[in-house]
């Protein structure tokens, strides 16, 4: 019996000792990251963007993440129409993250 010693006053004998060897994984939990919506006016500077975090556990909250960054495919000039907010490069130990994107709207001007 290597690696364990069992005291029962006559030096283990009294005992059988049989161990078992279990494998497994512990998987990361789900956490999807949803960029929300926004909006501005032609000409306007790209707003700054926001999420919403869903999938937290153990009463952990989104201060556990980081470097989340956005990206669009509009600019400053772009048309009247709609354009992806898309979220990355976020990590958060423990979690599988799942990125969800949004949308900006440039509406029609006023005539």
């Amino acid at each position: 019996m290597s690696g364990y010693n069992i005291n029962d006053g006559n030096g283990g004998n009294n005992y059988s000792l049989t161990t078992h060897t279990n494998s497994g994984a512990i998987n990361p939990a789900d956490l999807v990251i949803h960029a929300n919506d926004a909006s501005k006016l032609y000409g306007q500077v790209i707003p700054q963007f926001s999420a919403t975090y869903s999938g937290f556990v153990s009463g952990e909250d989104l201060s556990i993440v980081h470097g989340l960054q956005f990206g669009t495919d509009a600019n400053q000039i772009s048309l009247p129409g709609l354009y992806t907010i898309f979220p990355y490069g976020a990590t958060a130990d423990n979690y599988q993250i799942q990125f969800v994107n949004g949308t900006l709207t440039v509406p029609t001007p006023a005539p």
